[in-house]
């Protein structure tokens, strides 16, 4: 295998140019409900149902640190991060309604964005 390495990227058909620093190292799309499950993903390798609202998502390839910056968004309020846990090689995942209460909800997405070990 080879490596490429580049300053920006820029896709196909696509006008504007992007530094590879903006690009997601991680991202993940779930439903929290029942059985949680990863609808689409990258650079995630499982989805851990930790109680009700909480969840803990464990990436492919580590961070090159703790000190990454993941921002999620989904019906209810998901607060990544701050929810107790991450590490270079997971993140904990809350998501809580208006009233504060956690709750398995569906359609929860979360970007991570940092250097990759």
């Amino acid at each position: 295998m080879s490596t490429l390495k580049v300053t920006n990227i820029q896709a196909t058909g696509e006008t504007a140019i992007r530094a590879v620093s903006g690009v997601a190292a991680a991202w993940a799309f779930f439903d929290g409900t029942g059985t949680p499950s990863l609808d689409g993903s990258f650079n995630t390798t499982s989805l851990t149902d930790q109680g009700t609202g909480l969840f803990l998502l464990t990436w492919t390839s580590a961070m090159s640190d703790a000190n990454y910056s993941s921002s999620g968004a989904g019906r209810s309020i998901l607060l990544t991060g701050s929810a107790g846990v991450q590490t270079t090689s997971t993140v904990r995942v809350a998501s809580i309604n208006d009233a504060g209460a956690s709750v398995d909800d569906t359609n929860n997405s979360v970007s991570t964005h940092g250097g990759l070990a």
